[in-house]
């Protein structure tokens, strides 16, 4: 039997048009994991994407669009982790799939709109530090008292 006939015995319907991988499942991350040869596995959702759509480009990887469309999933292993449907796979950077995310730390920062003192993040009000190697999102305001505060302190 050809592999993507396999795959596919191994799929239910589910809601919002989701194919639910029925085989077998990693268990931390919630994943299907299908094996496409002897000895071979791979995640299923990337194997159907690859059966019924092509290669993923390099570097690339599939965000699961139904996911990031339902707001009541928790995140984690969930029924999305498990659809196959290469409809609602969408092939993405690194980051742009974490941004998706609506639990990451980055996407939780990248949606704040205010510094902790309630300053505005505009185009105008932020800078980027680094620390320890990472780049990151700083008030331009709060940054200026600081410095500021340290040139009074000395």
């Amino acid at each position: 039997m050809e592999p993507y006939a396999r795959l596919l015995g191994k799929v239910a319907m589910g809601p919002d048009g989701c194919w639910i991988y029925t085989g077998s499942i990693q268990p931390r991350s919630g994943y299907g994991s299908f094996g496409v040869s002897k000895g071979k596995s791979m995640p299923a959702h990337r194997a159907a994407y690859q059966f019924a759509v092509g290669p993923i480009p390099h570097g690339a990887q599939l965000d699961h669009e139904c996911h990031t469309r339902d707001t009541t999933c928790p995140g984690g292993p969930c029924l999305h982790r498990r659809c196959v449907n290469p409809d609602h796979l969408a092939p993405v950077t690194s980051r742009e799939n974490t941004l998706r995310s609506r639990t990451s730390v980055a996407s939780l920062n990248a949606a704040k709109t205010h510094c902790t003192n309630g300053h505005p993040f505009t185009a105008e009000n932020i800078g980027r530090g680094v620390k320890a190697g990472r780049t990151y999102r700083e008030c331009k305001t709060c940054k200026r008292a600081r410095d500021a505060s340290r040139r009074k302190a000395a």
